[in-house]
C-alpha cells in the first residue's frame, strides 16, 4: 500500500455561538504539532484624529510554510485602549489544518482560535467578542504579535486571518466596555464576576447544604444563563466566597475560605464554559472568622484583599500575583484595629488605587488611602470625622464622575443621603441637595439600569416585597424616584445584579423563596426592567448566589 502519495481535503465544521461555518484544511505529509514563524505588528498612532474616541484597526495577516507577512488598516490616538477584540470572519487556509491561533500584546497570551476533539472550533467574532486579556491596555503600548500552531501542512500551505482591535479613549464618554458592571471607581472592586473572560456577567451558585457548586453563564440576548455540566462539583460547604482577578489576567476568579478550618484557596476563571482551575499552590492556612474585603489597593492591576477578624480586630494585606500561585502576604501590613468596624472599598479619590472607608460601631469615620506599595494602607487624618451610629452603607459613582461616593442608610429613621468622592486624601463631600427622607426596612442594589454612566439605586422591601429604583439624573445629586418602577416582587426574594447579557445596562437574576428564578433586564426606554419569560426556570430555594463583590452592610 502506498502512503501519502495525495492530499486529501477534509472540511471542519464550526459551531460558533449557533453559526455555521466551513474551514477547508488539507492534512498533508508533514504532521505533529509545530508553530508557524509569529508575525509581530507595531502600530502608528493616529496623528491625524486627535478628535476621535472610538474606532477599529484591522490586521491581515498571512503566513506561508516558512514566512510571515502582515498589513494594517485604520488608527488610534497615543492614549487609546483596547475595548474587545474579534476575527472578521473564520482563518482561510490551503494544504494546512490549525489547532490554536495565539495573540500576545504587552506580554498577555490568549487564543484567538482553537479547535477542539469533538471537531468544534470557536473563535471570536464581531457578534461575540472577546475583552480578556486585553480589554484597557494600551492599543499602541507594544506589538500584537499572532502565533499559530499547526498539526498538518506542507511547501505550499497558506494561512489567513484578519483581527480586528476595537478601542476608545477613556474618559471620552465613547465605548469602553460599559457601563452595566458598576466599579466603585477607577481603582475600585468590579461588582460583576466575569468568570470565563467573554464580556458577560456569570453567575456562581452554591447549595449551602450540600456543598454543590456550579457556574451559570452570560450570554446574548435575554434567555436563561447557559449551563455547563463540566462545572457542577460537590465542594465542602461553610465556606466563604470572593471574586476577583487575583493574577490580572482578565478572567474573575474565586477565592475560597473554609471558616471552619481557616484553609484558603483561589480557583482560577478560564475561557468558555469550562470550570475553575485548580491550584494546590494557592493554598493558605490561615485561621479565624475572616472578612476578605477585595480591590487594587497598590493599583497594580491585580485583585488584593484585606483580611479583617471582627471579633479580635486583626487586620493583614494580601496581594495578588501573576500565575496561579495565589496571594502573597506581607508582615509589614499587620496591625490591629479596633473590633466590630465596617469597611467599604472603593476609589474615592479616583488616583486608581482602591481605598478602604472605615466606619466605627459608634459613628466615627476615616478612610485608608491606597499606595503603590505592599504595604499597609495610608490613615489621612483629614478623612476623619463623626457620622451618627446605626447607618447602612451602598457604595457606587452615583454623579458619573469616575469616583466612588457612597449613600448613606439611616436604618432608624430610613432617611438617606450621599456623600461624594473627592481627590486629594480628605474626607467625602456632603451635600445639603443630596439628602431625602424616607422610611425603613429596605435593601438596596446598585447598578446602572438604564446606561446613562451614573449608579442607579433599586430599592428592596424586606417584609411585602416592594420595589422601586432611583436613577442618576445630570444636575440633581440625590438619584430621582422613576414614575412608575415601583411593583411587588414578593417577600424573600435573593437579588444578584450583573450585565448577563452584556449590553451595557445592569440586570437583576431574583430568586424566590419558593425557588423559582427568572431574570428582569436593564434598558434604556422605561421605568421597569424587562421581564424575560424565557429566563422563568425552578432552581433549590436558599442557594448562594456570587454574581461578584456586591458590598451590602
Amino acid at each position: 500500500m502506498k502512503k501519502n502519495m495525495h492530499l486529501r481535503s477534509m472540511a471542519l465544521s464550526m459551531i460558533v455561538g449557533g453559526v455555521l461555518a466551513t474551514l477547508v484544511s488539507m492534512p498533508a505529509v508533514a504532521r505533529g504539532e509545530v508553530q508557524l514563524p509569529p508575525i509581530s505588528v507595531a502600530l502608528e498612532e493616529c496623528s491625524s484624529c486627535p478628535k476621535s474616541t472610538t474606532g477599529t484597526i484591522a490586521i491581515n495577516f498571512l503566513w506561508t510554510a516558512t514566512t510571515g507577512t502582515s498589513s494594517i488598516e485604520g488608527a488610534a490616538p497615543s492614549n487609546a485602549v483596547v475595548e474587545s477584540i474579534y476575527l472578521a470572519g473564520p482563518p482561510l487556509g490551503q494544504n494546512i489544518l490549525i489547532s490554536r491561533i495565539d495573540l500576545v500584546h504587552l506580554g498577555w497570551v490568549n487564543a484567538i482560535f482553537r479547535s477542539y476533539a469533538n471537531g468544534h472550533v470557536w473563535y471570536p467574532m464581531s457578534t461575540l467578542p472577546v475583552m480578556a486579556p486585553w480589554a484597557g491596555r494600551l492599543v499602541n503600548g507594544g506589538e500584537w504579535e499572532a502565533v499559530p500552531t499547526v498539526v498538518a501542512m506542507n511547501a505550499n500551505s497558506q494561512l489567513s486571518i484578519r483581527l480586528i482591535i476595537k478601542w476608545y479613549v477613556p474618559g471620552s464618554g465613547g465605548g469602553g466596555p460599559g457601563p452595566g458592571p458598576v466599579t466603585t471607581g477607577s481603582g475600585g472592586t468590579k461588582y460583576f464576576a466575569d468568570f470565563n473572560g467573554d464580556g458577560y456577567s456569570d453567575l456562581f451558585r452554591q447549595n449551602p447544604q450540600t456543598g454543590e457548586v456550579e457556574t451559570r453563564f452570560g450570554r446574548t440576548g435575554m434567555g436563561e444563563l447557559y449551563f455547563s455540566a463540566p462545572t457542577r462539583h460537590l465542594w465542602l460547604p461553610g465556606r466563604k466566597f470572593v471574586p476577583g482577578d487575583f493574577n490580572g489576567d482578565g478572567y474573575s476568579d474565586l477565592l475560597l475560605f473554609d471558616v471552619s478550618s481557616g484553609a484558603m484557596e483561589i480557583r482560577y476563571g478560564q475561557a468558555n464554559l469550562y470550570p475553575f482551575l485548580f491550584s494546590l499552590s494557592s493554598q493558605r492556612v490561615l485561621g479565624g472568622d475572616l472578612d476578605f474585603i477585595p480591590g487594587d489597593f497598590n493599583g497594580d492591576g491585580m485583585t488584593d484583599v484585606l483580611l479583617y477578624e471582627a471579633a479580635t480586630g486583626f487586620v493583614s494585606m494580601m496581594f495578588g500575583d501573576v500565575g496561579m500561585d495565589g496571594l502573597h502576604s506581607t508582615p509589614a501590613t499587620i496591625e490591629a484595629w479596633t473590633l466590630g468596624l465596617t469597611l467599604v472599598p472603593g476609589d474615592f479619590n479616583g488616583d486608581g488605587y482602591s481605598d478602604l472607608f472605615i466606619y466605627y460601631p459608634w459613628g466615627n469615620v476615616e478612610i485608608r488611602y491606597g499606595r503603590s506599595s505592599f504595604g499597609s494602607l495610608h490613615l489621612s487624618a483629614a478623612s476623619q470625622e463623626v457620622w451618627s451610629p446605626g447607618l447602612k452603607f451602598v457604595p457606587g459613582d452615583f454623579n458619573g464622575d469616575g469616583l466612588t461616593d457612597l449613600f448613606l442608610y439611616h436604618t432608624t429613621t430610613g432617611n438617606g443621603e450621599i456623600r461624594f468622592g473627592a481627590t486629594g486624601l480628605g474626607s467625602l463631600t456632603f451635600s445639603l441637595n443630596a439628602t431625602t427622607s424616607g422610611a425603613v426596612g429596605f435593601d438596596f442594589v446598585v447598578g446602572d439600569f438604564n446606561g446613562d454612566g451614573r449608579s442607579d439605586l433599586f430599592v428592596y422591601r424586606l417584609s411585602d416585597g416592594y420595589t422601586a429604583w432611583h436613577a442618576g439624573v445630570p444636575g440633581v445629586e440625590f438619584p430621582s424616584f422613576v414614575s412608575g418602577s415601583n411593583q411587588y416582587w414578593g417577600a424573600g426574594v435573593t437579588l444578584a445584579p450583573g450585565d448577563y447579557n452584556g449590553d451595557g445596562y445592569t440586570d437583576l437574576f431574583l430568586l424566590h423563596s419558593t425557588g423559582a428564578v427568572e431574570i428582569r433586564y436593564g434598558h434604556g426606554g422605561g421605568p421597569t426592567l424587562l421581564v424575560a419569560p424565557s429566563t422563568y426556570v425552578t432552581w433549590l430555594p436558599g442557594l448562594n448566589l456570587v454574581s461578584g463583590y456586591i458590598y451590602r452592610r
